[in-house]
């Protein structure tokens, strides 16, 4: 364990036109000896940074392994991009079968099933159509027709996906979206490559997903959702990732009523359940893909549910701003709504 001192505050990176970080970080290290980059990537900003002991630490040498892991996850991108006719993920929407898919979208689409299987739908990597369909009425500040979300629920619902090292097909109307996975992923991905250049401490942010490595503390402080500021603190420690899906991001509004952009599988529209919900996993594409699926549950049920997974922990918010967390996590200042 290296001593605490404060590192990072991501409220001050957001960009015009892309998702700001719902989150601030603070890790634990004695010396000023981070080098960090933050490029636009996937409709936000990725931020990497990276440390090595003091003996160990040279700025221009963690400047370009930061460079070689963007040069990484790009390629990843393009490979699972639902927005590019020529990925692996355009093709298969397409001709609804993929003959030897890459090993990052067979990964992604097992992780993907994993979750859907685990969460009983509440996440399903087969609702594009639903997603498009609400990213369509947001644009024309409008709302779909019941008929529309009906057709579009049922065609994720029946659509299936049979997963082979080989060959994926897929039997159905759906199509496959990432959104609600995807960025946890880039930063597993991220992460696996930092490792591979002898990284010994690292932090990839994507948006609301962050992933770290090291043997070292990390704060994490949780945005307000109902406006500027904190919430609360959380301590943790090592190698893990923490994931926070929130209805405030991208929201509009119609005929004074509010709509978000995450969506429940069980109802086609948006969840009420819930206003904010982090996920601590071992990984960020277990985190970000089970934050979405937890934030159209109970917050009961969701902390039911994060309690058979090992080193699995919850923190929502409802719409009256109670908060609800697993027992296990660690506060560092009394939560404030």
């Amino acid at each position: 364990m290296i001593s605490r001192r404060k590192f990072l505050t991501h409220s001050s990176l957001a960009l015009t036109g892309l998702a700001a970080f719902p989150i601030k970080v603070i890790a634990s290290n004695s010396q000023d000896l981070w080098t960090e980059n933050s490029r636009p990537l996937m409709g936000t900003l990725v931020s990497i940074a990276i440390s090595n002991d003091q003996e160990f630490y040279n700025n221009d040498i963690n400047q370009k392994i930061i460079d070689r892991t963007f040069s990484y996850i790009e390629r990843v991108i393009s490979k699972i991009s639902c927005w590019s006719d020529s990925s692996d993920t355009g093709q298969l929407n397409s001709s609804r079968q993929l003959i030897a898919p890459s090993p990052e979208l067979y990964s992604l689409l097992e992780s993907s099933l994993k979750i859907k299987s685990f969460t009983n739908n509440s996440f399903s990597p087969t609702n594009g159509g639903l997603v498009k369909l609400w990213r369509e009425a947001k644009t024309a500040s409008s709302l779909p027709t019941k008929a529309e979300i009906i057709h579009k629920l049922n065609s994720a619902k029946n659509t299936t996906i049979n997963l082979t090292t080989n060959q994926v097909t897929i039997t159905g109307e759906g199509s496959l979206e990432f959104g609600g996975i995807g960025k946890g992923f880039i930063a597993d991905c991220a992460a696996y490559f930092l490792r591979n250049q002898g990284v010994k401490y690292a932090r990839v942010a994507c948006s609301g997903d962050l992933r770290f490595i090291g043997d070292t503390s990390w704060i994490v402080d949780i945005q307000n959702p109902f406006g500027s500021g904190i919430i609360g603190s959380i301590e943790l420690s090592g190698d893990l990732a923490v994931s926070t899906s929130g209805n405030y991001e991208t929201a509009w509004s119609v005929n004074g009523k509010t709509y978000h952009h995450l969506l429940d599988l069980n109802s086609g529209y948006p969840s009420d359940q819930l206003c904010s919900v982090t996920t601590i996993a071992p990984n960020c594409t277990l985190a970000d893909g089970l934050a979405t699926a937890f934030f159209s549950m109970p917050p009961n049920q969701a902390i039911s549910l994060s309690s058979q997974l090992s080193s699995v922990s919850v923190l929502a918010l409802d719409q009256s701003g109670k908060v609800f967390h697993s027992p296990n996590l660690k506060f560092l200042s009394a939560w404030k709504v």
